[in-house]
C-alpha cells in the first residue's frame, strides 16, 4: 500500500468511523492496562517494534524506518507512539510505502502533543469479517520523514516511545480535568480482547559535523563520470531524494517530467563544481502516476523513471 500522511484530519464519513473505532480500541487497551495491570510477558509476545538509528549533518532531510521483528501472533491493531528527544530535530510526514501494512488495514497518524516532536501511528483493520490482521513475522511498519535543525550540535537525537501527554476532559462541575496518559507501544489480537505490549528498541539520529580533508583527498574521492542514480523513496509520495554526479565543472540541468513529456519543474539550472548533490523533489501537487527527470549536462544527458503513488 503506497501511502504518505501528512498531519491533517481527516473528515468524510468513513474516515471518521475508522477514527472511532481506533480511539475505542485505543481507549479500552488504555482502561484494560489501567485496571488489570498487564505485562508483556503475560500473553508470551516476542514482537519487538524498533526505531532504526541513521547518521545525519545539521540541515539534512532524513528518512528513518520503523520496524516490527519477532512476530509471532496475528495482530489487528497495532499503535506505536514516538518522541523526539530534542529540539533539533522535527517530524516531517510519515510513509506507509513499502510498508508491511496490508490493504485492508487503515493507517492513521496524529500528533498527540507538539506536531513538531510527537507522533502517534496506528494500524488497524477495515469494518470487514473475518477480521483482518498482519501475520508478517517482520516488516517496515513506516518510515519517518524527519527535518534535522541547520542549528543543530553534533551529539544524539534519540527517538523513543515511552512518554506521557495530558488529555483535558469536561469534570462534573462544568470545569476541565487534565488527566495524564502515558503512551507506549500497544497491539491487540484478532478478537481485540487480548493486548500485547511488545518490546521496543529506541532509535534516533547521530549528528555529525563533516569531516575536514586535505585537497588531494578531495581530488580523490571527485566522481569519475557523470552519474544520475535512482531516486530514494521510489515509489514515493509525496517527496523523494533525486542524486547525481559530475566529475567536472559544468552547467547542470535536473528537471522533471510527465508522462506526455511536459515540463514539471526545473530542480537545478546552473554551473556547478565537480562533486556528488542531492536534489528533493516535492510533489505534493501532482497527481499519482510515471514522471521522468532527466540530467543535461556538458557531455549529454540522462534520463530515469520515478512513479508517484497517493
Amino acid at each position: 500500500m503506497g501511502t504518505t500522511i501528512r498531519r491533517r484530519k481527516m473528515c468524510h464519513t468513513y474516515e471518521k468511523k475508522v477514527w472511532m473505532k481506533t480511539r475505542a480500541f485505543l481507549i479500552s487497551m488504555v482502561v484494560m492496562l489501567a485496571v488489570t495491570g498487564i505485562s508483556s510477558s503475560a500473553w508470551s509476545y516476542s514482537g519487538i517494534v524498533s526505531v532504526d538509528t541513521i547518521q545525519a549533518e545539521a540541515g539534512d532531510h532524513v528518512a528513518i524506518p520503523i520496524r516490527l521483528s519477532n512476530n509471532d501472533e496475528s495482530i489487528s491493531a497495532l499503535s506505536v507512539p514516538l518522541h523526539i528527544g530534542s529540539p533539533y530535530a522535527t517530524i516531517d510526514s510519515v510513509s506507509f510505502v513499502g510498508s508491511l501494512l496490508p490493504d485492508d488495514f487503515v493507517p492513521w497518524v496524529d500528533p498527540p502533543d507538539d506536531p513538531n516532536d510527537s507522533v502517534f501511528i496506528t494500524l488497524i483493520g477495515t469494518w470487514t469479517s473475518p477480521t483482518p490482521t498482519i501475520t508478517v513475522s517482520e516488516g517496515i511498519i513506516a518510515i519517518m520523514y524527519m527535518t534535522v535543525s541547520p542549528s543543530a550540535p553534533d551529539g544524539y537525537i534519540p527517538i523513543d516511545s515511552f512518554f506521557t501527554t495530558v488529555d483535558t476532559y469536561p469534570g462534573p462541575d462544568g470545569e476541565p480535568v487534565e488527566v495524564p496518559r502515558i503512551r507506549q507501544v500497544l497491539a491487540s489480537d484478532a478478537t481485540g480482547m487480548i493486548v500485547y505490549l511488545p518490546d521496543f528498541v529506541e532509535g534516533g539520529i547521530i549528528v555529525m559535523s563533516p569531516t575536514a580533508v586535505d585537497d588531494d583527498s578531495k581530488d580523490n574521492n571527485l566522481p569519475s563520470s557523470f552519474n544520475l542514480a535512482q531516486n530514494y523513496p521510489n515509489p514515493f509520495n509525496p517527496v523523494t531524494t533525486i542524486e547525481y554526479s559530475i566529475p567536472q565543472g559544468s552547467h547542470v540541468k535536473l528537471e522533471v517530467f510527465n508522462i506526455l513529456g511536459q515540463s514539471v519543474v526545473t530542480l537545478v539550472d546552473g554551473h556547478q563544481s565537480p562533486g556528488t548533490y542531492t536534489v528533493d523533489f516535492d510533489a505534493f501537487n501532482q497527481p499519482s502516476g510515471i514522471y521522468f527527470y532527466r540530467l543535461t549536462h556538458s557531455e549529454g544527458a540522462e534520463t530515469r523513471k520515478m512513479t508517484l503513488v497517493k
